[in-house]
């Protein structure tokens, strides 16, 4: 499925997955050795994609949805030990992040929502296919688009029904 939200980003944002950068032989090596605790999603997600830098030059090409950037693999341990710093436990593991140090964390197959100023993560998928379908989605319907400026912005209503819609045991979304 993130080859079809790639090509979903770069329908609307050519050049988006390009910004990304690409897995090469000798950056996998590194990121490997550097990570070798990390779980399998991140293996086969960095060995796809290098994530967006923080500071990007073009910031139109930052987000992977709205607010939020991958991590780039070389800001993954400085990104995990905020996190911890945040939430005081281990066993989550951010791949999205935005500048207010708040992430999107991956914890035991689910994807969780990690606040920088609420030490309690809140549950908003119970798996990564769950939350790439419905970025997908966000995509596809409408939800996701790009502002006067050529941001990516949202429609924060329609994602939330759309999110009931394809998530339905996830309070999260249901609270509004």
């Amino acid at each position: 499925m993130l080859s079809e939200y790639l090509l979903l980003s770069d329908q609307m944002r050519p050049g988006y997955s390009a910004s990304l950068g690409s897995a090469n032989v000798a950056s996998e090596k590194e990121f490997l050795q550097e990570h070798k605790t990390l779980p399998d999603f991140f293996i086969r997600l960095y060995s796809e994609v290098e994530g967006t830098r923080a500071g990007i030059e073009d910031q139109s090409l930052m987000d992977f949805l709205p607010g939020y950037r991958l991590i780039h693999w070389a800001e993954l341990r400085d990104c995990c030990e905020t996190c911890h710093k945040i939430l005081g436990i281990d066993g989550y593991y951010p791949f999205l992040a935005n500048y207010s140090s708040d992430f999107y964390c991956w914890k035991d197959g689910a994807v969780y929502d990690v606040s920088h100023d609420c030490p309690t993560p809140t549950l908003i998928h119970h798996s990564v296919a769950d939350f790439l379908k419905t970025i997908c989605g966000c995509y596809t319907s409408g939800v996701y688009f790009l502002d006067e400026d050529g941001y990516l912005d949202y429609d924060f209503e329609q994602e939330r029904l759309l999110a009931i819609k394809l998530n339905p045991q996830v309070d999260y979304w249901l609270e509004g």
